[in-house]
């Protein structure tokens, strides 16, 4: 055997090997990947057995992310599959456009959003304190007009010994009647009255009832008439009458 022949069955064997564990790069383009493809079959020639061989080999080769896209599809000849994947790339790119123009509109809809109401904000601000330096005894009426609207227990501590609102220190727990303030005894032997119920009583016994209307005549015994006078006005009345 010549040197020749020893050469070429070399480097048959070399492209043996490369076209066994060929496979596309994922940065790769398909041109590229496609023209090393073709570069070896030419140099295997039968060896690269028939074109539907060839088709199920490329098919299996392309990079993972268009592989499992047509690994399923049925393919006579490496032409249709690299048709089938030039479409697929081209699909892609569409999608990829798309998808960027989606997401800068996002973006600046979010950017412009974001700025209105960061605008907003600040011009509310911006009134609010204007507000305050013309009016600055606003919030303090506000405040007061509040705490008059209150209720009047509303605006007295709640005692934890009674249970009532008050300020100072609590009665019950000092022992001092709760209506003098004294503290020798409690509040029912207290012997101030109440003011409440003394006042009550006196409202009520100033209120004179109205008199209804008509007069009122009084006899006396010696002016009310006898029996003989009043017989004798009887007769009179009978005599006018017939």
């Amino acid at each position: 055997m010549s040197t020749d022949d020893r050469n070429q069955m070399t480097d048959k064997g070399e492209y043996e090997r490369e076209y066994a564990s060929l496979k596309q790069r994922d940065d790769e383009p398909w041109l590229e990947f496609m023209t090393r493809f073709c570069r070896l079959t030419s140099f295997l020639g039968p060896a690269a057995r028939e074109p539907l061989a060839q088709a199920n080999k490329l098919k299996w080769v392309v990079c993972e992310k268009l592989k499992w896209l047509i690994v399923n599809q049925e393919f006579k000849d490496i032409a249709e599959v690299s048709n089938a994947v030039q479409n697929l790339e081209i699909a892609s790119k569409d999608m990829t456009l798309q998808y960027d123009e989606i997401f800068k509109k996002n973006q600046t809809s979010s950017s412009e959003n974001h700025k209105a109401y960061s605008n907003l904000t600040n011009n509310t601000q911006h009134r609010s304190l204007q507000q305050s330096r013309q009016n600055p005894n606003t919030s303090h009426h506000s405040d007061s007009s509040t705490q008059k609207m209150l209720p009047q227990n509303q605006t007295k501590p709640l005692c934890n010994t009674c249970g009532k609102h008050h300020h100072g220190v609590c009665f019950r727990a000092t022992g001092k009647c709760f209506r003098c303030e004294e503290a020798d005894h409690t509040i029912k032997d207290c012997p101030k009255p109440n003011e409440n119920v003394t006042g009550n009583a006196s409202r009520s016994a100033s209120v004179v009832p109205p008199t209804t209307g008509g007069r009122v005549f009084a006899l006396s015994i010696g002016e009310a008439p006898t029996e003989a006078e009043l017989a004798k006005k009887r007769l009179k009345h009978h005599e006018l009458l017939g």
